[in-house]
């Protein structure tokens, strides 16, 4: 939902990290948020590749003045890791990219509702693809975003990446460069706590107008943080897919304590590619730390005995609050 700014909030770090051996994956998580006065907050990360700087200024009770600044060195839009249709790694396509992206504009927050519109300027400084498939991204480009998101929540959880009850956010943007073109997105997230199961579905139908390396949707992954374009088994953004539907549903039982036992499914479909995934993970919590460790076969692989393929991830988040002495 969108956040709006509170006087009461004291300085909250939250670190951590998660790998995966497709594609050989190592991803830092690091957020500082820092309240200045009553209508002010900082927000400080290191997500992947990108470095991020996000303040919050309150307007009122349920609208927030929001500017970000998200900028990816190298390896923008895993431009190192470039695979084909059938999620074979291609280092001959790999290019490099650095990445630009600055947002500004005004959210309002309601019980189960909230809209947020933004004005969008970036850069992309690209190389090692096409002059063709680069050109749109000669120049600087510039214009806007809005979304809007509906939930229904009984309890979230983000170190798990977990909501009981249901969020939908529809998102779109149109920017022009050297050309114009869009994206839309409808993304879809659902859970349910029974007794000790834990039942979710996660899910994202999506469209971009300029079908490119670089603007392409990006699918595959097997972290719940990934949300609906994961594709469990499969490498971190293992498909660049222009228009499709991707979904990943997931079952937890409660064992000992703090620890579950999951598995996940998932599916894609897009242009031009289709496929699937299946995984299996533990997942709890030790002194306040989130952690998970799992292991995905892709394509119905461990159905047919080949395990050639499978990919073993895991990762570990915790929340710190400074508190006043």
């Amino acid at each position: 939902m969108v956040h709006v700014a509170r006087a009461d909030e004291t300085p909250l770090l939250i670190a951590g990290g998660a790998i995966e051996s497709a594609g050989l994956t190592v991803a830092p998580i690091v957020a500082l948020r820092v309240p200045f006065t009553d209508a002010e907050r900082l927000t400080v990360s290191q997500i992947g590749w990108t470095s991020g700087a996000r303040l919050d200024v309150a307007q009122s009770k349920n609208a927030t003045w929001t500017s970000l600044v998200a900028v990816t060195p190298v390896r923008a839009h895993m431009s190192h890791d470039v695979f084909d249709a059938d999620g074979n790694e291609t280092p001959a396509a790999e290019f490099d990219d650095t990445a630009l992206r600055v947002t500004t504009g005004e959210s309002w927050a309601f019980p189960h509702f909230g809209v947020l519109a933004r004005a969008v300027v970036g850069k992309e400084w690209v190389s090692g693809l096409p002059a063709s498939v680069a050109q749109p991204f000669a120049v600087p480009f510039g214009g806007g975003e809005t979304a809007m998101i509906v939930e229904l929540l009984r309890a979230e959880d983000p170190l798990d990446s977990r909501i009981d009850g249901l969020r939908a956010t529809l998102r779109g943007e149109a920017l022009i460069g050297n050309q114009a073109w869009g994206d839309t997105d409808l993304a879809l997230s659902m859970g349910r706590r029974l007794g000790r199961l834990f039942a979710r579905f996660d899910a994202d139908a999506f469209y971009v107008s300029l079908d490119n390396t670089v603007t392409d949707y990006l699918v595959g992954g097997s972290w719940d943080i990934l949300g609906g374009s994961a594709l469990v088994g499969h490498p971190i953004g293992a498909f660049r897919v222009q228009r499709g539907v991707a979904g990943t549903a997931g079952l937890d039982v409660q064992t000992v304590g703090p620890i579950e036992v999951g598995i996940r499914g998932s599916a894609l479909a897009g242009t031009p590619v289709v496929h699937d995934g299946v995984a299996v993970l533990v997942l709890g919590r030790v002194e306040g730390v989130h952690f998970f460790v799992g292991a995905g076969s892709p394509d119905g692989g461990v159905f047919r005995g080949d395990l050639s393929k499978t990919s073993v991830f895991g990762g570990l988040t915790g929340a710190f609050f400074f508190l006043p002495p």
